[in-house]
């Protein structure tokens, strides 16, 4: 197991890049995502381990700088977020329902073939 510092570094470079790249696809996180991100990074930093019990207490030893760096991520994201919506000019859609599009009449989608006799039936 390499040294907590070093593994305390290399996750959070790792955690603030899969955060970036969670909300640039569109995803909307949450503070215990962001939360739940740092410490899975930390603990896939601290690659194989013997002895789990160990494991444990590098984690319990660094578990409040991990939830200070997750909640410090999700301020910034929460405040970079808000500006984009206050930049960003937003047209609103508007949604067809299935049977507004123009695919077929909606007479055709409500009628079905009897499996007996094949005939058209509602």
């Amino acid at each position: 197991m390499q040294d907590t510092l070093t593994t305390l570094q290399e996750s959070t470079k790792r955690s603030l890049s899969k955060l970036s790249r969670l909300t640039s696809s569109g995803l909307d996180l949450s503070r215990m995502d962001c939360r739940l991100v740092f410490v899975s990074q930390f603990l896939a930093s601290l690659g194989p381990v013997a002895d789990p019990e160990s494991a444990v207490r590098t984690l319990l030893a660094q578990q409040a700088a991990l939830e200070e760096l997750a909640d410090n991520s999700f301020a910034t994201l929460a405040q970079r977020v808000k500006s984009e919506i206050v930049h960003t000019s937003v047209k609103p859609e508007q949604y067809r329902l299935w049977n507004e599009v123009d695919v077929m009449p909606v007479e055709q989608i409500t009628r079905w073939r009897s499996p007996k006799d094949g005939k058209m039936e509602r």
